[in-house]
């Protein structure tokens, strides 16, 4: 799977989860790949499939002057199917960026499927 569809793959999950999902464009993103809204919350998620562990970058690339402000979001998560570096978690924590790991995210494809009702 490719970072493009990994975030396509994200964007239904979301959407699948009651959010209501809007990519942004693919370059010139401020740092944001989807930003899903839910109840009071708008959040700018910045997605990374990557193979190795995600570095502080990505944290940084989401924070507050980048996406958060130009969409207007009330939070920011990254989310990876990989796990996060000390520095990117020490980061996330300072500025309030929720990461969503390899294990978050296949607790949520569980949920999900788990909410899917077949009728014959």
């Amino acid at each position: 799977m490719s970072g493009h569809e990994f975030e396509v793959y994200l964007k239904a999950l979301f959407a699948n989860k009651g959010y209501l999902v809007k990519a942004t464009p693919g370059s010139g993103d401020f740092g944001a790949d989807l930003i899903i809204e839910k109840e009071e919350k708008r959040i700018a998620i910045q997605a990374k499939r990557y193979s190795q562990p995600v570095g502080v970058k990505a944290v940084q690339e989401v924070i507050a002057v980048a996406a958060m402000n130009y969409y207007n979001c009330t939070d920011a998560w990254v989310v990876s199917n990989n796990t996060y570096t000390k520095s990117a978690v020490q980061m996330a924590i300072r500025t309030n960026v929720q990461l969503m790991d390899r294990e978050d995210l296949i607790n949520m494809i569980l949920e999900n499927k788990s909410k899917v009702s077949v009728t014959l």
